[in-house]
């Protein structure tokens, strides 16, 4: 168990590694869909002095990702596009190994239509405008949902982007059947919603009372009336002016002016308008 002195030091510097790795082969598709492309390849055969750290995928000479294992999917790609692949291996001194050979991909078109919107329900039933709602749907076929087809008595109302809608173009008193779809960037549309039955109430609603009555001329014989347009919200709409002189009807009218032509000399009178819808 004798050991000797210990002889002069030796120094040594091992050279940096500069040698990178093969280039990675067999790379192909695992998968391609209108949105999704999967590629796998073969571990370089050399893995250069300092061994393999990660691989690069290039997408139409751009790197794309940076990744340790020998797969990757990409999600960011579009339907019916074509794409050119590319992978190189890198070792952990950064040296980085030619690209291997050009992988073209081309995408299918999108030919899945999004999922039927759920949910359909009111949100409000007035005698003149109906508000729905719905959920949201996803798009699968990969080309990104575009909007919605609002359907009444199975005939398209309106396109819109969101999930919810006000039809203000209904009448009082009347039975709809509601329908919702939806449209992706394809064009591709989805089946109809189940239909949703609604029936508005009737307009028992008022028009506003007329304002501002004045007289635009007095004769002896004839007295001219002005007054300002009255608004109807129950729905059904403004039908015309009912004009009373001492609490008696003496007119109908449509217009927002009536001249009295049965007054006689040296009278007084009292006018009173009001307004009237078509319920």
């Amino acid at each position: 168990d004798n050991e000797s002195t210990r002889s002069a030091a030796l120094g040594v510097t091992t050279p940096a590694d500069t040698t990178p790795p093969s280039v990675p082969s067999g790379l192909h598709t695992m998968a391609v869909q209108s949105t999704v492309v999967s590629l796998t390849w073969n571990a370089p055969a050399d893995s250069g002095g300092s061994g393999v750290h990660d691989y690069r995928v290039y997408r139409d000479n751009v790197l794309l990702a940076t990744v340790t294992g020998t797969i990757y999917s990409d999600t960011t790609v579009a339907p019916s596009t074509q794409y050119s692949y590319e992978v190189s291996a890198r070792d952990h001194a950064n040296n980085e190994s030619g690209r291997s050979t050009a992988l073209v991909v081309t995408t299918p078109a999108d030919t899945a239509p999004p999922s039927i919107p759920t949910g359909l329900t009111t949100t409000s039933v007035q005698s003149t405008s109906v508000e729905l709602a719905w959920n949201a749907t996803t798009d699968a076929g990969g080309s990104g949902l575009h909007d919605y087809r609002v359907y009444r008595d199975n005939t398209l109302v309106a396109t819109i982007t969101g999930t919810s809608y006000s039809d203000a173009t209904i009448t009082p008193s009347t039975l709809y059947s509601y329908q919702v779809s939806a449209r992706d960037n394809a064009n591709n549309e989805s089946s109809r919603s189940t239909a949703l039955p609604v029936t508005t109430p009737a307009d028992t609603t008022a028009p506003s009372v007329p304002t501002g009555l004045t007289t635009t001329s007095i004769q002896s014989t004839a007295v001219a009336l002005a007054w300002n347009a009255a608004t109807d919200t129950g729905g059904s709409g403004l039908k015309d002016y009912r004009v009373y002189r001492n609490n008696a009807l003496v007119a109908a009218v449509t217009g927002a002016g009536y001249s009295d032509t049965t007054v006689a000399p040296s009278t007084q009178y009292s006018y009173r308008v009001s307004g009237r819808g078509n319920a």
